[in-house]
């Protein structure tokens, strides 16, 4: 596929994208990998899910009483929390600009014009309230939806009967697509944004459209970037091996030959630490790739249209003889 190359392409041209991949990553992915991802997660450990739920709740409740319980404790509670409001708020401020800036180099790149990193950085702040709003609602949705199946899939574990096992299977395939649709249409409206500069209903409603037109060739190009995360993660497995699993074959062999335990230890976590640091690299590549896969798609949807490739083959007819 001709988007995929040129992905690659702007990746390898335009390498200072990363740094904005970084940031961009932590919104979650650009597609469907992030929903598929999270919806198996719940719904495959339902019971470990709600168990974290209910301790995380008694464990923040127990610490709320201890840090109010002098006016000191109390004081010493607001400062943090106010530093880690702070601090959350410029990470998202930063988060939500940079996906904003690599769309905006994305379409430039597409249409064949320069990319100046000072004009993508402003295209994301001017449009910074917009693409909040589109991806706190995408969030706040999907929550909605994990929560509907978690309870659906609840009953059919904990109370096991065909009645709630169907009901579990319909509640699971509608919640399935209107999430994958949700996805999508968030996608398109965050690239109307940017490249025509729609307001947030303007947008919605252009997104809705685009999607409908081409509502196969969305689930393709999805499934496409899906299979793409997979051969990510072959990468991600690759690295730990590479970066982690040595360390800890040489911690065990130089434990039982030397004992020195502080200088493995130090070893260990630096091993640790590049691959973390590798797999924020590999999460930054990921993200600009899909991101111009996504606008490059918009674009010709806009431009001349995307006929399915599904639907060609299905329809296909082979000439008589």
């Amino acid at each position: 596929m001709q988007a995929t190359k040129n992905a690659w392409e702007f990746i390898k041209k335009e390498k200072v994208l990363m740094v904005f991949g970084i940031f961009a990553a932590f919104l979650g992915q650009f597609g469907i990998v992030d929903f598929l991802g999270r919806l198996g997660l719940i719904t495959g450990n339902t019971e470990h899910y709600f168990r974290n739920i209910t301790l995380i709740g008694v464990q923040l409740g127990e610490f709320m009483i201890h840090m109010t319980s002098s006016l000191e404790s109390k004081m010493l509670a607001d400062f943090l929390l106010m530093l880690f409001l702070g601090l959350f708020s410029v990470f998202i401020f930063i988060a939500v600009v940079c996906q904003g800036a690599i769309i905006y180099s994305a379409k430039q790149s597409i249409q064949k014009k320069s990319i100046n990193i000072s004009k993508a950085w402003y295209a994301g702040t001017e449009n910074f309230w917009r693409l909040f709003f589109i991806n706190f609602f995408k969030k706040i949705s999907l929550t909605l939806i994990f929560m509907v199946v978690s309870l659906s899939a609840y009953a059919a574990f904990f109370i096991p009967s065909l009645e709630n096992n169907l009901f579990f299977l319909g509640i699971f395939l509608l919640a399935s697509f209107a999430g994958l649709a949700l996805s999508f249409v968030a996608v398109y409206a965050s690239i109307y944004v940017i490249a025509g500069k729609y307001t947030i209903s303007e947008a919605f409603d252009a997104a809705c459209v685009l999607f409908r037109d081409h509502l196969v060739v969305s689930f393709e190009i999805g499934i496409l970037i899906l299979v793409f995360n997979l051969f990510f993660g072959v990468f991600a497995v690759l690295g730990f091996m590479l970066f982690v699993l040595p360390a800890i074959l040489i911690w065990f062999a130089v434990i039982l030959i030397v004992g020195s335990k502080i200088a493995l230890a130090a070893g260990f976590i630096a091993s640790f630490m590049v691959f973390t640091m590798y797999l924020i690299l590999l999460g930054a590549i990921f993200t600009v790739f899909t991101t111009y896969i996504w606008t490059y798609v918009f674009m010709k949807m806009n431009k001349v249209g995307i006929k399915s490739r599904i639907v060609h083959y299905l329809s296909y007819k082979p000439n008589k003889i």
